[in-house]
């Protein structure tokens, strides 16, 4: 992420990872499909929220999804 955060002078940048939003598409299309987001709590433990739906997650699940950016 380096050549998009300001200030970094020549150190990588640090940052700590709170959530993923992720867009689960249908029929493989840009256009249509559905949003899921991970997100981390103080305690650091992951959750998965869809729609109405919590679920705790663990990380390595978190860091297999393909963010939306």
């Amino acid at each position: 992420m380096t050549p998009y955060v300001s200030g970094t002078s020549d150190k990588s940048p640090v940052y700590r990872l709170y959530g993923v939003v992720v867009h689960v598409d249908i029929m493989n299309a840009a256009f249509s499909g559905h949003y899921v987001c991970h997100v981390r709590n103080i305690e650091n433990r992951w959750f998965t929220i869809d729609d109405n739906r919590v679920k705790e997650v663990d990380v390595e699940s978190v860091l297999t999804k393909g963010a939306y950016m």
